[in-house]
């Protein structure tokens, strides 16, 4: 039997915040940037789900990540206005 760690659930739930700051940009981000958001968040969804078991505290680290991409974001837009 398999020990299943917190990790992994606190990753997904990173995530999923991740997306609703992704989405919560589209009141002052373009919205091309919010789009490009989230079609870059997709495929860190996908990477945590797939190492939501085998490797639960890297998931938490992808959505750290995403944070960070994030962030980026913010200061990207905020620069440019």
């Amino acid at each position: 039997m398999r020990r299943v760690t917190p990790w992994g659930f606190i990753g997904i739930g990173g995530l999923a915040c991740d997306l609703f700051l992704y989405g919560a940009s589209a009141t002052f981000a373009p919205l091309w940037v919010v789009a490009l958001m989230v079609v870059i968040w997709l495929p860190l969804m996908g990477l945590g789900m797939k190492w939501f078991n085998d490797r639960a505290l890297w998931t938490f680290w992808v959505s750290v990540v995403g944070a960070v991409l994030w962030l980026g974001e913010i200061a990207l837009v905020a620069a440019t206005k």
